[in-house]
């Protein structure tokens, strides 16, 4: 499925990954939440700049001081090229970004999403190697 730029919405990004992922829903604020793998991947548009945002987020733990949190942000983000990793809020953020100021196609949308999962499975181990989470 090819979408205009103007025709992307939640619901139709939702309607894409209803292809290949089950627990989907879109939340109060619009957020599309994607649970897998007992975590959840959070997708966002910004119609305005028309890009989608796709998040995930892990707990600071008791262990881990702030700058040493940053400290290991900063070592992710120096070894990984797709995704952005940092800290806010007690919490360790991953990011990733696509735009779809041309149109959004399903299969780039689709191949992204799993880009930014592969990363995700990535990033958690880590954090718990860190001793982070």
């Amino acid at each position: 499925m090819d979408l205009l730029a103007d025709d992307v919405s939640a619901e139709a990004v939702r309607d894409i990954l209803a292809s290949d992922y089950e627990n989907i829903e879109i939340d109060e604020a619009g957020f599309i939440i994607i649970h897998k793998d007992e975590m959840h991947f959070i997708i966002d548009l910004d119609d305005e700049r028309k890009y989608i945002r796709f998040a995930s987020c892990w707990q600071k733990g008791d262990s881990i001081s702030e700058n040493r949190a940053t400290r290991v942000m900063n070592t992710w983000n120096k070894k990984k090229v797709f995704t952005t990793a940092y800290f806010n809020d007690d919490s360790f953020w991953l990011e990733f970004y696509m735009t779809y100021k041309g149109g959004l196609n399903s299969a780039n949308l689709l191949e992204t999403l799993e880009w930014f999962i592969v990363g995700a499975n990535q990033f958690g181990p880590m954090l718990d190697d860190e001793d982070a989470i």
